[in-house]
């Protein structure tokens, strides 16, 4: 199913009625779900007079007026909300919020939002013959989900420990995968975990057309959702059967379905499932490198560098 997420952004000039002597502001959205969002708006000063009406004024053109259409913002304080729902895909729309007195109008500082549907991505088929489905998010397209092949994209095995328990720590370049603690019903909901050095092969563990993403790519995610302030929660797939609760905030509007995989640990440990997501990022490193991870308990969409010798999962990325 098509999912409506949200895009926003801010234009910060604020215009002022100076016979009213009123002064409001429009505030960032503090509530995005997948089709609704919450204006906020903020009286500055009444312009020594009482206030009569304010709410946001809304239209495909910039500076909307009261002459546009125009919702009410409901508070007892200064602060005023309201939310608005049922926009259709693909427009633009302007904001800004409005306060009268007995003296005149003013209006505040200007906000844009788009809604846009999210669209399938084409289906993909690794080495293995394991079938992934992927969606785009702003200008890239993710698979859904982990990868799980055994095999380089040229055929060749991608090795593993005996036992999976291994202590890895004085190996030099540990080329692995692993499935969390050897359970076979694991590996299709979560993938497999793999050090950063199989990762960074130039066997290339990614199918064909498709590639583990670089530090910048992660940033350019992070970013595109950081503009809905709440990247984590969109990123994350929905309810407690695979996240430990409370999976705070989850809504995965982005259709990214993060899933905490865990980790195996250089000592052969296998970790955190259920707690954390973790992604490698590729890319030449020395002792570390990049990884982006999600969390049980946070909205947070985070970034490090671990050792390149841990499990961790991979999601990748179509090419350009």
């Amino acid at each position: 199913m098509a999912t409506l997420v949200l895009i926003m952004t801010h234009l910060y000039s604020c215009k002022k009625d100076s016979e009213a002597s009123l002064a409001v502001l429009t505030t960032r959205m503090n509530k995005i779900t997948q089709s609704t969002a919450t204006f906020s708006g903020y009286l500055l000063n009444n312009g020594g007079a009482t206030i009569t009406g304010r709410g946001f004024c809304l239209s495909t053109n910039h500076n909307p007026t009261i002459s546009d259409d125009c919702i009410a913002g409901y508070s007892n304080t200064t602060l005023f909300t309201n939310t608005v729902s049922g926009f259709p895909p693909n427009i633009t729309y302007y904001v800004r919020s409005f306060a009268r007195n007995s003296k005149g109008i003013a209006y505040g500082n200007e906000q844009s939002f788009t809604l846009w549907i999210n669209t399938p991505g084409p289906n993909v088929t690794d080495i293995d013959g394991n079938s992934y489905s992927s969606v785009k998010i702003g200008t890239q397209v993710w698979m859904v989900q982990n990868l799980r092949t055994t095999k380089y994209r040229n055929g060749d095995l991608i090795g593993t420990t005996t036992p999976d328990t291994l202590d890895i720590r004085n190996e030099n370049t540990p080329k692995y995968q692993w499935i969390y603690k050897g359970y076979e019903d694991k590996v299709a909901i979560y993938g497999r975990l793999y050090t950063w050095y199989a990762v960074s092969d130039s066997r290339n563990i990614a199918p064909l057309g498709w590639h583990v993403p670089l530090y910048n790519e992660w940033a350019i995610l992070f970013d595109y959702l950081n503009e809905q302030y709440i990247p984590g929660a969109k990123l994350k797939e929905t309810g407690t059967t695979h996240w430990i609760k409370p999976n705070t905030g989850a809504d995965n509007s982005s259709g990214f379905t993060g899933l905490p995989g865990g980790e195996r640990e250089v000592d052969g440990a296998f970790n955190y499932i259920g707690y954390y997501g973790k992604w490698w990022s590729a890319g030449d490193y020395n002792v570390d490198a990049w990884n982006q991870y999600l969390f049980y308990d946070s909205n947070d969409f985070s970034g490090t560098y671990v050792m390149n010798k841990l499990g961790i999962s991979v999601r990748c990325v179509k090419d350009y």
